[in-house]
């Protein structure tokens, strides 16, 4: 997931032949045939990073141990090219980043199309247990297509997957003082995009999860972690002061037609309802706790990268927007999850290269009450 606030929505791929994609392409589709005829055991030991030529073990770092936070680690920001790869930033750690207080964690990383170089078996190696993999990313079902070999590698290394669907706006040309018949015109447009964006996650997630086949110990999917709904893009319709708080009921109803759409189009979903990641700063901004569907009671997947490692921010202003955001009145922390780094380097075939690094807050046990299944 895009790790910086201030993500513009996704643009449109640029379409120069470069020789390494068209064979980077190729690989997939090997693996996606793998996947069909093979089952998924196939294509998971294809791990098809985008260089032809992965490293040999004694070229890898030796060890990935997990550190412990708080500490001074170094720090680094990636770039956002023309392209529009995610803009990275965090620390860089030698392997996964627990917590010296001894609060329990379960390590884990999410993956999309710009983590082809992820080692999934590494990944597993080093501790962790999960891998949130992107299905799909606004409308486009172009945006987003190494779903099925990340879903693959995930699961055939051990780890568990879990689903997570970008948010996209639609991009209207609103005029710097629209009147109000043009706000309602993007209005509209833009929960016609939310319904349509949640279908075709709706159908990947089905696709992936028919394609493993079913759990022999159940009538169902073999389980998988709890949907995740991604608001991390920045409008573009916000250009002045108040255009945030104009266009937030907007945002935020798109948000809840997306999570209606998906419970309707999978209705046996479980109770554990969607996960909603997003940065402290977006969840203010444009006042997500005002949405219609309580957004402001779901379970966060908090993205913020504290110089320590720790779960959250040295600064003061920062902390308390933070905290605002997962900190309930009744002492409940509802950031449950976080993502904390965008340099997981350990766990790549290439290392430098970005992969996030997230954590649950919990024990292993408690972790596990999270899985869900689909009926089929």
């Amino acid at each position: 997931m895009s790790p910086k606030y201030g993500i513009k929505l996704a643009s449109l791929e640029g379409i120069t032949i470069r020789p390494a994609r068209v064979v980077r392409h190729c690989r997939r589709l090997v693996t996606f045939i793998c996947v069909v005829l093979c089952g998924w055991s196939g294509a998971a030991t294809l791990q098809a990073p985008s260089k032809p030529a992965a490293q040999a073990p004694s070229q890898r770092a030796p060890s990935c141990p997990i550190e412990l936070a708080p500490k001074k680690f170094p720090v680094k920001t990636g770039r956002r090219n023309s392209r529009g790869h995610p803009f990275n930033h965090g620390i860089v750690p030698s392997g996964f980043v627990a917590l010296a207080d001894k609060t329990p964690v379960v390590h884990g990383v999410d993956v999309s199309k710009w983590q082809s170089h992820a080692d999934f078996k590494r990944i597993k190696e080093c501790g962790g247990r999960f891998a949130y993999i992107r299905l799909s990313a606004g409308a486009l079902p172009d945006n987003e297509l190494e779903y099925r070999v990340h879903w693959a590698n995930a699961r055939g290394s051990g780890l568990l997957p879990g689903p997570y669907h970008y948010l996209t706006v639609p991009l209207l040309d609103l005029p710097p003082d629209a009147s109000a018949s043009e706000w309602s015109r993007l209005a509209a447009l833009t929960l016609a995009s939310a319904s349509s964006q949640a279908t075709l996650f709706a159908a990947r997630l089905r696709e992936v999860l028919s394609l493993e086949g079913k759990d022999p110990a159940r009538t169902g999917s073999r389980p998988f972690l709890p949907v995740v709904l991604t608001i991390a893009a920045v409008s573009p319709h916000v250009r002045k002061p108040g255009d945030a708080a104009q266009y937030g009921p907007i945002y935020a109803a798109a948000a809840c037609k997306w999570i209606e759409t998906v419970k309707q189009e999978i209705p046996s979903l479980n109770d554990k309802g969607t996960l909603l990641f997003t940065y402290p700063y977006i969840f203010k901004d444009y006042g997500f706790d005002a949405a219609p569907c309580a957004l402001k009671d779901l379970p966060v997947w908090i993205a913020n990268f504290p110089e320590t490692g720790e779960r959250f921010s040295s600064n003061a202003a920062q902390k308390a927007v933070e905290e605002a955001l997962c900190l309930r009145t009744d002492g409940r922390n509802r950031c449950v999850f976080q993502l904390y780094s965008s340099f997981g380097g350990f766990a790549q075939f290439d290392s430098d290269e970005a992969l996030d690094l997230d954590r649950f807050f919990g024990t292993e046990q408690e972790f596990t009450t999270w899985l869900q299944t689909i009926s089929r």
